[in-house]
């Protein structure tokens, strides 16, 4: 391309980067990143969202500098908007960062959720924050409401999908219950009737 004097344009040098990453080459990702801004060639979405991958890659992750060029990129003017890969990556950084806090991941989360315009979310984006709260330990409250919000946001109200998923919900949720409820009265049964057998003895005549 360049011997035959072509810029090399965004989308050549996302190919090229994308490549390094499956070659597991990150610091070759980071030298193709700088040779594009070097060449004042603007950086795509793709390209941020390659770079800070690649950032996740490193051993530890390099956060600090993943934060950098993420704030850069919500600071400038006349660019695409951040979308749901760029926060993708970022997460990555996160759940690869030393020490690891899962709280971190989830509130990352949490901005891309409450960003405005909002942010279409993607189930990748859920994935990568169940890795880290497993990884963290987190409850099984705050797991299940990070499950409900992602099925909520990546599945169509008016689809078959939803409604059948909201039945299945439902029944898992009576069977949760009828299941805790027997159970409930099979631990109380013996003792109910160890004090009817008790009350009995009293009554009668010594």
């Amino acid at each position: 391309m360049l011997h035959q004097h072509m810029a090399p344009t965004a989308h050549a040098f996302a190919l090229l980067m994308e490549l390094c990453l499956q070659r597991n080459m990150p610091k070759e990702c980071h030298s193709l990143f700088k040779d594009m801004q070097r060449r004042g060639v603007k950086p795509s979405p793709v390209n941020y969202e390659l770079m800070i991958k690649s950032l996740a890659m490193e051993n530890p992750s390099q956060w600090e500098m993943a934060i950098v060029i993420f704030d850069k990129l919500s600071r400038e003017r006349n660019t695409p908007r951040i979308n749901a890969k760029t926060y993708n990556a970022l997460m990555t950084v996160y759940t690869n960062m030393e020490p690891f806090d899962w709280r971190v991941v989830y509130n990352c989360y949490l901005e891309m959720r409450r960003r405005t315009p909002r942010i279409p979310l993607e189930w990748e984006s859920y994935l990568i924050l169940h890795g880290a709260l497993l990884k963290g330990k987190a409850g099984h409250v705050r797991r299940f409401l990070a499950l409900f919000d992602a099925w909520v946001a990546t599945t169509d109200l008016a689809s078959w999908g939803f409604v059948k998923g909201f039945l299945i919900y439902i029944a898992v949720v009576f069977v949760i219950k009828s299941i805790l409820g027997y159970l409930l009265i099979w631990c109380l049964k013996p003792t109910s009737t160890s004090k009817s057998s008790e009350a009995g003895e009293s009554i009668l005549p010594s």
